[in-house]
C-alpha cells in the first residue's frame, strides 16, 4: 500500500472514477445534513455553497486540493479558504461559516478515503464534530480500521481552565487513538486485511514532520509497540502478517534513518565539498531545524558515512564529542533541555562538518583537529584578525558570525559551562590528556526591551490584601451552601451561555465587608472565573486555592511556580506554628526554583503560613473522602528526571493524577480576582484604577493567545496593521472586528515585585533577599520604588528611623516606649505638662513663625487623641507619616532632626547620639566612594553631581542630630547645675550651640571606640559598614592572640560581630587580661598593615604557612 508522506492527497484511482466517487459523497452529505440541522436559523453553509456546484473533471483535483488547504492547520488554512470560495465563485463569508463548513469539508475528504479513492497526508486531522461522530456505520466517513481506533476515544477532555487535565493511563491512551488515525488516513487502511508488515516496518522508520506556516516540526513519535498489541487484540487473524515476528523486528533491528535523511549530505557532497560552500547550502535548505544536529538526533544523518565516503574519517571524534555531550546532560539534569539542543546542534555542525571539510582542504596547517576536547583550545573559539585561510580555519565565533547567528552572553555561559565539566570529567570518555577551559571571556549582555514590572502602591496593596480576606470570609458560606452557590452559577451558564459573569452572593445571603478609613464598604459580587471549585464523585467542593494562591503571591513573594509546586509535607518543616503570634516572621521551605538548583527556606510572615495551612487542610479533608489522587507524588512539570523528583503538591486539584492547579488555572485566578478587585474599588469610589483590560490580538497570531501586552499597548508605539482584524458573520453580512484578549498590568509576578518593593522602602537589599531566595541584586532589580543613588552605593544610607531590618532589632528601644506609654496615660488625665518637665521633651520650632503651635509637644498637650509614632531617638505626632506638608518644608521624608513634629527627650540621649555616629560614620564612607568616583571617573558627571547633591543632605542630617544631642546635652547639664529651663522649647538653635561646651575627645581614642562600641551594642541598627568592619577586625585581634591564627583570618563577619566582640573581651579579661590600647590601635590600623599585624601575632612558622599567605593574598 501507498504511504502518503506529503503534504498532497495521493489519488488511487483515475479521474473520472474520482469525480463520480466525488459527486456522489457531495450528494450524500447533501441529504444527510438537513436531517442533522434541521430547525436551525439560517441554511447550513454546505447546502448554500457545495451541494448545487458544477463539477467537471478537470476541476476535480484544484477542487479537492483547496478543500485539503483549508482542512489542514497554520496561516495557508485561511488562505486556501478564501482561494476555495474564489475557485466556487463566492465571496469570502466570514470565518463563522467556514467554521461550520469545515467538518463537512473534513466528511468529504475522509469518506473519499473510506472509498479507496485517496490516502491524505499525515497532517490531516479526524473532523472533531459531534454529528459525524454520532452517525451509524453506513452514514459514517469512517473505515473500519479507524472507527476501530475510535472507539478508544471513550474520555471527554478535560477543561483546562477548570483545573482539568489527563491522568497519563489517557494520555498514552488518547496518543494511540489519535497517532493511529493519522497513520491510518495516510497509509490507505480501510479493512485490516489492507495492514501490510511492510507498511508497519516504514512508518517505524518514518519520522514525521508536519509543516506549520513555512517551517517544521517533529510530531508525536508514534506508539509502535501499542499500536501491534491494538490491532492484534481487535482484530486477531485477519491480519495477514505474523505479529509477533513484525514486533521483534521492530524492537532488535537497527533503525534506518529515513531516505530523505540519510541521503541529505551525500546529496550535497555531490555537489561541493567546499567547507563554506556545504555551510551555506544547509543554511539556504535545512532538512530540520539546527537541534536537529544536537546529540539526540544527529544520527539520523549517518554523519561518518557520509563524510568516510569522501576519504573523512570523523568515526573517533563523532563518538567522543557525543558522548561528552550526554554525559553533560546527564550529570546536570536540565528541566528545560531546549537551549542546549540548539548550543550542541550548531557546534556540532562546526566540529563534524565545517572543521573536517576545512581540514581535508588545508592538509598543511600547524593546526590541529580536536576529534577530543583536549585539543580543542581558545584559539579554535575566539574571533581571529582575519577570515579563514590555508593557515587556520573560522573559529567558532567567526563560524557563528557567518552563520548568522548570534553569539551572545547566555551563549558564551553555557559554553563555559560545557567545558568546565569537560575539565573534571574527560577522562570519563576517554579523553586521558587534560582539558582547557578555551571561554576566557563572555560578550557584553546586549541592552534588550525588558517587560516593565509593575507594582501596586503601599496603599492599594493594603486595599487588595483586605479584599481578599474579605473574600476568605466568604468562604465558610460557600463551603454550606456549595450545592446552592453551583446551582446558580450553572443557571447563569445555561442564560448566558460563556462563563463571563459574575456571581452575587448577596442575592444568596452573605455579605462580607471591608474596612477602611472609619467605613464599611460591602463585597458580594466575584466573576464566575474568579472562584474555584473542585469535583470528585459527582460532589462539588469549594477550593480555598481561590484566595490562598493570589494571596500568597501578594504577601509571600513567590513565583508562581514556587507556590504551584509546594510540598505538602514539607512547605512547614521549619516552621514554629505556636510561636507564630509572638513572631514577626516565620519559615517557608520552598522545594523547588526556576533559578536555583536547590531547595531554600524563606522569611515569610505568619499569615501567609496560615493561608497555607487553610489549603493543606482542605486537601486533607479530600483525602478522607477517599481521593487517593491527592497522596500521589507527581513529578515536577510532569516531567520524569528533574533535580525536583516527585512532590505531593499542598495545591493539588487534579482528582485522577494528583497534579496542581495549572498555570492557566492560578493566572486566570489572579486575572479575575485582580478584575474583581478592580470593579469593587470603583463602585466603592475608592479608586478608579485600571489593573486589568482587554488588549487586542496582534497579526499573525493562529489564535487568540498572542495579544499586545500592557506596555506595547500604553506606549502605543507600533503600526495600526499590527492589530488583527476578524470578521463576523450576521444576516447583513460579514462584519469586521478585532479580537482581544483579557490581559492584566498587575501580573502573577507583580505580586512578588510588590512585595519586595514595599519592603525596600524600610529594609535593605541584603534582608529582603531572605524573602524570597533571590540574590541581593536580584532584589533590587525588582524593586520599583524611587531608586537613588546612594542606595547603588551599597545602601549606605537608612534615614528610615521606624525602619526595620532582618538581621536587627525592630521595636523601638524600651525607654522609648516608656514614655510613649506614659504620655498616652497623662492625655487621659490632662496632666501631659508635668511630663514634658519630667522627661524634659523638646521640639524644634516651626520654621513658620505663623504656624507656631503646631509643634510636636504642643500638639500631644492639646489633643488627647493624638496617634504616636516610637522611634529608638524620639517619637513622632504624626505616627511616623510624613504629609506632604512637612516634606515640602524639609526636602524629603524622615528628616526628623530637623523637624518640628519630632519629640525629643533627654533618656534618649544615647539612642540620639548613635544615630549621629551612624550618620556622620556613612557620610565619611560615602564621601571617600565620591572622592574615589571623582578620581577614576567611573561614574558619570551628571550622577557624580547628584551623589554631591545626596551628600549635603546626609550632611545636613549630620548637623542636626548633632544639634539635637547637645541640645539634650544642654538640658542634662542645666538639671544637674540646678537650673530650670524657660521653655521646653528649643527656639534659638544658634543660641543651643553656642550653651554647648564640648569634651574634646580623639576619634581614634580608647574612650572614643568604647563609647561608640557600647552605643552599637545596645542599639545595632546603628552600626555603620566602617564601624561594623572595625568590630570584626578586632575579633580577629583577639582570636590572634588567643593562638588561633588560622580562624582570625577565615572569621567570617557575622551578623552581630559586636556580640562576638563583646565575649572575646570578656573571655580575655577573665583570662589573663586584655590589653584594650593595643586592640583599638589595631583596629584603627590602614587597611594595608593590619593583616601584617595580625600576623605577628604568632610565630614565624605559621605566618610561613601556605594556606594562610593564600588566604590572605600573598605571593
Amino acid at each position: 500500500m501507498v504511504i502518503n508522506r506529503s503534504n498532497k492527497l495521493i489519488y488511487l484511482k483515475d479521474q473520472e472514477f474520482v469525480l463520480k466517487s466525488t459527486k456522489d459523497l457531495i450528494q450524500k452529505t447533501t441529504d444527510l445534513v438537513p436531517q442533522l440541522f434541521a430547525g436551525g436559523r439560517k441554511k447550513h453553509p454546505f447546502l448554500a455553497y457545495i451541494s448545487g456546484m458544477i463539477l467537471r473533471s478537470s476541476d476535480i483535483d484544484i477542487f479537492l486540493s483547496l478543500i485539503l488547504g483549508a482542512c489542514l492547520s497554520g496561516k495557508a488554512a485561511d488562505s486556501n479558504a478564501r482561494k476555495l470560495f474564489e475557485f466556487l465563485g463566492y465571496k469570502f463569508p466570514g470565518q463563522n461559516a467556514i467554521n461550520s463548513l469545515l467538518p463537512a469539508l473534513k466528511y468529504l475528504l475522509a469518506g473519499l478515503h473510506k472509498a479507496r479513492i485517496l490516502t491524505l497526508p499525515y497532517e490531516f486531522s479526524r473532523p472533531l464534530s459531534t454529528w459525524i461522530g454520532e452517525l451509524k456505520d453506513s452514514d459514517s466517513c469512517y473505515s473500519e480500521v479507524i472507527l476501530a481506533f475510535r472507539s478508544l476515544d471513550t474520555e471527554k477532555w478535560p477543561d483546562p481552565s477548570k483545573g482539568g487535565s489527563c491522568s497519563a493511563e489517557e494520555k498514552t491512551n488518547r496518543r494511540l487513538f489519535t497517532t493511529a488515525t493519522k497513520v491510518a488516513f495516510a497509509s490507505g487502511w480501510v479493512a485490516p486485511e489492507d495492514i501490510t508488515a511492510a507498511d508497519i516496518l516504514a512508518w517505524r522508520d518514518i519520522k514525521v514532520v508536519e509543516s506549520r506556516d513555512g517551517g517544521t516540526h517533529q510530531t508525536t513519535p508514534i506508539p509502535m509497540n501499542d499500536l501491534l498489541d491494538f490491532l492484534q487484540s481487535t482484530f486477531g487473524e485477519r491480519l495477514r502478517f505474523n505479529v509477533s515476528k513484525v514486533r521483534l523486528d521492530i524492537n532488535t533491528t537497527i533503525r534506518v534513518a529515513p531516505h530523505s535523511v540519510v541521503e541529505y549530505l551525500p546529496r550535497i557532497f555531490e555537489d561541493t565539498t567546499s567547507p563554506l560552500a556545504v555551510i551555506d547550502e544547509l543554511l539556504a535548505s535545512p532538512l530540520r531545524g539546527m537541534a536537529s544536529f544536537s546529540n539526540k538526533d544527529i544520527s539520523e544523518y549517518d554523519i561518518v558515512r557520509a563524510l568516510l565516503s569522501i576519504g573523512i574519517d570523523i568515526s573517533k571524534s563523532y563518538s567522543c564529542w557525543l558522548e561528552a555531550q550526554k554525559l553533560f546532560m546527564r550529570f546536570q539534569q536540565y528541566t528545560n533541555e531546549k537551549s542546549w539542543g540548539t548550543l550542541f546542534g550548531r557546534f556540532n555542525m562546526y566540529v563534524f562538518i565545517y572543521l573536517p571539510l576545512w581540514f581535508n582542504s588545508n592538509p598543511e596547517s600547524n593546526i590541529e583537529y580536536p576529534d577530543t576536547p583536549s585539543k580543542f583550545e581558545g584559539a579554535l573559539f575566539y574571533e581571529g584578525l582575519q577570515g579563514p585561510s590555508p593557515d587556520r580555519p573560522l573559529t567558532l565565533v567567526q563560524f557563528y558570525e557567518y552563520a548568522g547567528f548570534t553569539y551572545s552572553a547566555t551563549v558564551a555561559r553555557n559554553a563555559r559551562t560545557f567545558f568546565d565539566h569537560l575539565v573534571k570529567m574527560h577522562t570519563l570518555i576517554g579523553d586521558e590528556k587534560p582539558v582547557k577551559q578555551p571561554v576566557h571571556r563572555t560578550p557584553r549582555e546586549t541592552g534588550r526591551d525588558k517587560t516593565v514590572k509593575h507594582a501596586l502602591s503601599r496603599p492599594l496593596e493594603n486595599l487588595f490584601h483586605k479584599y481578599l480576606l474579605a473574600k476568605q470570609s466568604q468562604a465558610d458560606f460557600i463551603n454550606e451552601n456549595v450545592d446552592v452557590v453551583w446551582a446558580e452559577i450553572r443557571k447563569k451558564v445555561r442564560s448566558v451561555g460563556r462563563r463571563v459573569f459574575e456571581i452575587d452572593l448577596r442575592e444568596l445571603g452573605s455579605v462580607a465587608e471591608v474596612s477602611h478609613e472609619n467605613h464599611s464598604y460591602p463585597v458580594s459580587k466575584f466573576h464566575v472565573e474568579s472562584l474555584l471549585f473542585t469535583s470528585y464523585k459527582d460532589q462539588i467542593y469549594f477550593n480555598p486555592a481561590t484566595y490562598v494562591f493570589p494571596f500568597c503571591l501578594l504577601r509571600g513573594g513567590f513565583r508562581g511556580q514556587n507556590l504551584q509546586w509546594l510540598d505538602a509535607d514539607t512547605y512547614d518543616r521549619m516552621s514554629e506554628p505556636s510561636n507564630r503570634h509572638a513572631r514577626e516572621l516565620d519559615w517557608c521551605w520552598v522545594n523547588t526554583d526556576k533559578i536555583q538548583k536547590k531547595a531554600f527556606c524563606a522569611y515569610v510572615r505568619p499569615s501567609v503560613m496560615n493561608m497555607l495551612d487553610i489549603q493543606r487542610d482542605w486537601r486533607d479533608r479530600l483525602l478522607k473522602l477517599g481521593c487517593d489522587a491527592f497522596s500521589k507524588r507527581v513529578d515536577y512539570e510532569g516531567k520524569k528526571g528533574t533535580r525536583w523528583g516527585q512532590i505531593k503538591c499542598l495545591f493539588a486539584n487534579n482528582v485522577r493524577s494528583g497534579a496542581p492547579v495549572s498555570d492557566k488555572v492560578y493566572t486566570s485566578l489572579w486575572v479575575y480576582t485582580l478584575l474583581d478587585f478592580q470593579n469593587w474599588l470603583k463602585f466603592s469610589g475608592l479608586a478608579a484604577e485600571t489593573f486589568v483590560a482587554y488588549m487586542p490580538v496582534k497579526t499573525g497570531s493562529n489564535s487568540r493567545r498572542i495579544s499586545f501586552n500592557w506596555n506595547d499597548w500604553e506606549k502605543k508605539d507600533f503600526p495600526l496593521d499590527s492589530v488583527k482584524i476578524d470578521t463576523k458573520d450576521y444576516p447583513d453580512g460579514a462584519v469586521p472586528f478585532c479580537p482581544v484578549n483579557l490581559r492584566a498590568k498587575i501580573t502573577p509576578h507583580s505580586g512578588r515585585v510588590t512585595h519586595i518593593t514595599l519592603l525596600r522602602e524600610h529594609a535593605d537589599a541584603a534582608s529582603v533577599c531572605l524573602t524570597t531566595g533571590q540574590s541581593a541584586d536580584m532584589t533590587d532589580y525588582y524593586d520599583r520604588g524611587e531608586v537613588s543613588l546612594i542606595r547603588k552605593l551599597e545602601g549606605v544610607l537608612n534615614k528610615n528611623d521606624s525602619g526595620w531590618q532582618l538581621t536587627g532589632p525592630t521595636l523601638p528601644s524600651a525607654q522609648a516606649k516608656n514614655i510613649s506609654d506614659k504620655i498616652l496615660q497623662a492625655q487621659v488625665h490632662g496632666s501631659v505638662q508635668n511630663l514634658i518637665d519630667d522627661f524634659s521633651l523638646l521640639s524644634l520650632p516651626h520654621p513658620d513663625p505663623a504656624r507656631s503651635g503646631e509643634e510636636g509637644i504642643h500638639i500631644i498637650a492639646r489633643e488627647k487623641s493624638s496617634s504616636l509614632g516610637v522611634a529608638n531617638t524620639h517619637l513622632c505626632s504624626l505616627n511616623m507619616n510624613c504629609s506632604a506638608d512637612v516634606i515640602s518644608i524639609l526636602g524629603g521624608k524622615f528628616r526628623c532632626s530637623w523637624c518640628p513634629y519630632a519629640i525629643f527627650s533627654t533618656d534618649l540621649i544615647f539612642e540620639v547620639s548613635a544615630k549621629r555616629h551612624y550618620l556622620a560614620e556613612e557620610l565619611y564612607r560615602v564621601t571617600r566612594q565620591l572622592d574615589n568616583y571623582r578620581t577614576t571617573k567611573r561614574v558619570a558627571a551628571a550622577e557624580i553631581e547628584m551623589l554631591s547633591q545626596t551628600t549635603k543632605t546626609m550632611a545636613e542630617d549630620v548637623l542636626g542630630w548633632y544639634v539635637v544631642e547637645k541640645t539634650l546635652d544642654m538640658f542634662i547639664r542645666s538639671k544637674q547645675k540646678g537650673l530650670s529651663s524657660a521653655s521646653y522649647l528649643v527656639s534659638d538653635r544658634e543660641k543651643a550651640l553656642m550653651e554647648i561646651k564640648n569634651h574634646v575627645v580623639r576619634t581614634d581614642s580608647v574612650e572614643a571606640f568604647m563609647y561608640r562600641f557600647e552605643q552599637v551594642c545596645d542599639n545595632p541598627l546603628t552600626m555603620s559598614e566602617d564601624f561594623r568592619d572595625k568590630i570584626n577586625r578586632g575579633v580577629r585581634y583577639l582570636l590572634a592572640q588567643s593562638g588561633d591564627v588560622t580562624a582570625a583570618v577565615m572569621y567570617a563577619s557575622s551578623v552581630s560581630p559586636e556580640m562576638k566582640l563583646a565575649a572575646l573581651m570578656r573571655e580575655r579579661a577573665s583570662f589573663g587580661g586584655i590589653e584594650i590600647e593595643s586592640l583599638v590601635k589595631f583596629i584603627n590600623m590602614p587597611q594595608e598593615e593590619w593583616s601584617t599585624a595580625v600576623l605577628s601575632q604568632r610565630s614565624e612558622d605559621e605566618f610561613n604557612s601556605d594556606f594562610v599567605k593564600e588566604l590572605l593574598g600573598y605571593e
